[in-house]
């Protein structure tokens, strides 16, 4: 019995010392030994490791690390923005914008109406000022036209009664070759006494009309035998052979005050004093008509001398076919 009794305890102390052998035992994120994983706080978010095992800790995050963005800090962001937008970054404004791979960072500078950012590209580290205006532009206020009504009326009875005309051209322009100018309606002709040449080809005569870059020339004076094909057509760029026109003048004029009365050429004109969109000047405009026939501008004029009113015909401002002296075919 004695010894049943003293087996029995023996294996019951036996049983205690392997239980307590075997338990597990855990190490909490704040350094507690438990039995029991459940006992580390759920709040904590971590697993804790089995002894012997040594508790982890977190790496430090190194402070060029820190607000990366592909692969600029924003100390160096700040420091491009400084360098290469003139203007000082405002800290704690900056944006990346990995889908565009730029980096915007906003600038203590001043515009009206625009907020400027300095904005750097990732990839290659260059940067430029977008100004990011918004506001609206400034208004300039027209300048109030001045023009006596009499000569008012002139100008807008020339606009209806004068359909077309033509002159001798003087004055400043992109050609300074002698050149009779047709206008009528939207069309215009130019008629060079002496044949031009202009990127290679030769001609006498072009053809613009107002709703074209590009007008039509042809050689066609055969009587002094420089023109070979009188009907070989060119094409040139308008702007080449754009003069300031006569009509032009009544849109661009702002003050006009009559002065006094002259003759230019064979024509009654009335004199003017004008200020235009060039500046201050004088103006003739024909008694009759109403339209310019001669303007100065400070030194500079524009003369429109033999000037004769609606007298130019369809045919005129359209190339007719010339047959070519029987030597030249």
């Amino acid at each position: 019995m004695r010894i049943t009794m003293l087996a029995f305890i023996v294996l019951v102390l036996f049983t205690i010392v392997l239980a307590a052998c075997s338990t597990t035992q855990y190490v909490c994120e704040d350094g507690r030994t438990v039995t029991d994983q459940e006992q580390c706080s759920p709040a904590a978010g971590q697993k804790a490791d089995a002894i012997p095992t040594e508790k982890t800790t977190k790496e430090p995050i190194e402070p060029s690390q820190e607000n990366a963005c592909m692969g600029l800090t924003d100390s160096d962001a700040y420091d491009i923005a400084r360098e290469r937008c003139d203007g000082n970054p405002i800290e704690g404004r900056i944006v990346c914008n990995e889908n565009t791979r730029t980096i915007w960072i906003d600038l203590d500078l001043q515009k009206e109406g625009c907020s400027p950012a300095c904005v750097i590209n990732a990839d290659n580290k260059s940067a430029e000022i977008n100004w990011r205006c918004t506001g609206l532009v400034p208004v300039v206020p027209p300048i109030e036209k001045n023009i006596e009504a009499d000569i008012q009326q002139r100008f807008e009875e020339a606009g209806k009664s004068v359909k077309s005309y033509s002159y001798q051209y003087y004055g400043p322009g992109p050609r300074d070759d002698d050149v009779k100018i047709l206008v009528k309606g939207d069309r215009t002709k130019l008629i060079y006494r002496v044949p031009i040449t202009h990127k290679s080809f030769q001609f006498d005569t072009v053809y613009l009309t107002a709703e074209n870059s590009a007008g039509v020339a042809y050689c066609e004076n055969i009587d002094k035998g420089a023109c070979i094909n009188p009907n070989h057509e060119f094409s040139v760029a308008s702007a080449d052979f754009t003069y300031k026109l006569p009509s032009e003048w009544i849109d661009e004029t702002i003050v006009a005050e009559e002065t006094s009365s002259e003759f230019i050429g064979n024509r009654n004109a009335l004199k003017l004093a004008v200020t235009t969109d060039l500046g201050k000047g004088i103006m003739w405009i024909d008694d009759f008509y109403g339209m310019p026939v001669k303007v100065r501008i400070n030194s500079t004029e524009w003369e429109y001398r033999d000037i004769v009113f609606n007298a130019v015909s369809d045919e005129e401002m359209t190339h007719q076919h010339i047959t070519p002296r029987p030597e030249e075919q």
